[in-house]
């Protein structure tokens, strides 16, 4: 019974539609990379590319890494008498159709009081707010960031509004987070949605950190791919050390019922985005190695028809429509 309820479980997640950063974003943000540092030093700095395709302003006011540092100040470098000074400022402005550059010697994001080591080849989450100049709500947005010894090189594919749902949770009770959805879950919640054939089994339970409860070893990704190149490319497979197996996936209703199959790749024509997302495209992880818990971040490595290879680091958010 404890698998059928988590197999339907899994289906139901995986099947809701998301918040509304699944949305066509308004800023599209790009060579995000964080150098590596010993927790010892505790600090460190983010660059990335933000640019603003719409015909309203935005300021980035406030970044926050909870998982990973005690606080984030956006900072701008700059020489004052031949000596390079570093000064924290109030929000970063980006004007329509403008693009800003955070940069070493320039803008960047100071991360301060480190938890953790940050080595080349881990990753971890940035959760960017922006105020709209036409007054709207703040735009908050979640994305992943590599820790490298270098700015990655340019590339014609854009990954764009990465996440990754969650597998596990940090227990803040008694209860485990699987006797927690059990109990919410009813048959006429599960009616009308497929089972899932990868429920958790001992044979492939995922490892977890003290405090930490493992709820599933079976997530999926989702992402908007933007193609800037000059012919059309295909997403034909994805490796990540986070899961023993990675599959292209589409999930569709036929005959009243959500189903999933899967499929040899993903087309991404020039100059426009292919959409993966919930109820659609999206890539499987099984076999999950650990727990992954939302503020944290995995890297995956997209292999492109055209032979790019291109890491990504992808966030792990819980995104459950309320």
């Amino acid at each position: 019974m404890r698998k059928l309820m988590t197999a339907a479980i899994l289906v139901l997640s995986l099947c809701t539609v998301a918040h509304a950063q699944e949305s066509e974003p308004p800023l599209l943000i790009s060579g995000v990379w964080a150098r590596p540092a010993l927790v010892q030093t505790g600090v460190s700095a983010v660059y990335m590319a933000i640019e603003n395709t719409t015909d309203t302003a935005y300021t980035l006011s406030t970044v926050a890494a909870s998982q990973t540092a005690e606080e984030v100040q956006i900072h701008e470098s700059s020489m004052v008498d031949n000596v390079m000074q570093m000064n924290p400022v109030d929000g970063l402005a980006i004007g329509p159709g403008e693009t800003a550059l955070l940069q070493p010697g320039g803008f960047h994001m100071m991360m301060l009081g480190l938890h953790d080591e940050l080595a080349v080849g881990d990753a971890f989450s940035l959760e960017l707010s922006f105020d709209a100049s036409d007054q709207s709500e703040p735009l908050v947005l979640t994305i992943g960031v590599p820790v490298l010894e270098e700015a990655p090189p340019p590339s014609p594919i854009l990954i764009l509004d990465a996440w990754v749902r969650p597998t596990a949770t940090r227990d803040e009770s008694g209860e485990t987070a699987m006797e927690s959805m059990e109990a919410e879950t009813t048959p006429e919640a599960m009616s009308g949605h497929e089972m899932s054939s990868h429920s958790m089994d001992s044979d492939s339970m995922a490892t977890a950190e003290p405090g930490v409860t493992i709820t599933s070893n079976v997530t999926a990704i989702y992402m908007h791919i933007l193609n800037r190149g000059e012919s059309d490319d295909q997403l034909v497979a994805a490796r990540t050390d986070a899961a023993g197996v990675v599959e292209i996936h589409e999930s569709r209703m036929q005959d009243g019922v959500m189903q999933m199959r899967p499929v040899e790749q993903v087309t991404a024509p020039v100059g426009e985005r292919a959409v993966l997302e919930p109820g659609g495209l999206h890539m499987m992880l099984m076999e999950v190695q650990h727990g992954l818990v939302a503020g944290d971040a995995i890297m995956v490595t997209l292999i492109f028809e055209s032979g790019l290879e291109l890491p990504v680091a992808v966030p792990v958010r819980d995104n459950l429509a309320s």
